[in-house]
């Protein structure tokens, strides 16, 4: 009775669902009839939000989205396998250690933001598929040789030696000409001057001696008359 139970619900199980993880961000295109009659219609309203919890399974499977607008907390529960579900869109990927983000409902802000998975990251629980073997097209298997076939790669020209390059001359070394500076004429003034100087001290001491002379007899003449009017006035 199971088995027969199981194979009905696996008919009527969707699969282009794509793979929903709790904490992404989902748009839920939902399929709404409204009025009666002839004036009855069928529009698509879409639900955005995050992904809360999920509980059942087979056909029982159910998304609980939540949302906030306005500042309000709004959370609503798909059927997965509903038959008025039109699709789902997996906007966001989110980072979550949780399986259920009840949390969400007593936060208000960034605070209630779900950080997003980087887009490199693997999911939780599965491995890194080793990469497939690339198929070459069989034009290239064709061109290939066969590995018993040798081929003959043509080997290139040697290329022309250059004859050695002869060496610069050496430069011959810069000798400094010592400069000589010339006398200038103004020495042979100060020369003369010094040999004119030795004459001028001569007729110096010449006249002084004159003037020396000149008073020795002066003291002479005076001195006889001087004892002539001592020896006068000691007689009287």
């Amino acid at each position: 009775m199971n088995r027969v139970i199981e194979q009905i619900e696996a008919e009527q199980m969707r699969q282009d669902l794509p793979e929903i993880e709790i904490g992404d961000t989902v748009r839920v295109h939902l399929r709404i009839t409204e009025g009666e009659g002839k004036d009855r219609r069928t529009r698509i309203q879409v639900f955005e939000g995050v992904v809360i919890g999920r509980h059942g399974r087979g056909l029982n499977d159910m998304l609980t989205v939540r949302r906030v607008t306005y500042g309000i907390g709004v959370e609503r529960i798909f059927p997965v396998h509903g038959p008025n579900l039109e699709k789902i869109e997996v906007t966001r990927k989110g980072d979550v250690r949780r399986a259920k983000l009840h949390y969400l409902r007593g936060r208000v802000g960034k605070a209630a933001k779900v950080r997003e998975r980087s887009r490199w990251a693997t999911p939780r629980g599965q491995k890194t598929a080793a990469a497939a073997p690339v198929e070459e097209p069989a034009e290239l298997e064709a061109q290939k040789p066969a590995s018993d076939e040798k081929i003959a790669v043509p080997l290139p020209a040697p290329a022309p030696e250059e004859p050695p390059a002869e060496a610069a001359p050496e430069a011959e070394p810069v000798v400094e000409q010592e400069t000589v500076e010339e006398t200038a004429p103004a020495a042979e003034p100060a020369a003369v001057a010094e040999i004119e100087a030795p004459a001028a001290v001569t007729e110096l001491e010449a006249e002084a001696e004159a003037e020396g002379e000149e008073e020795k007899t002066e003291i002479v003449e005076t001195a006889p008359a001087q004892s002539g009017e001592a020896s006068e006035e000691s007689s009287k």
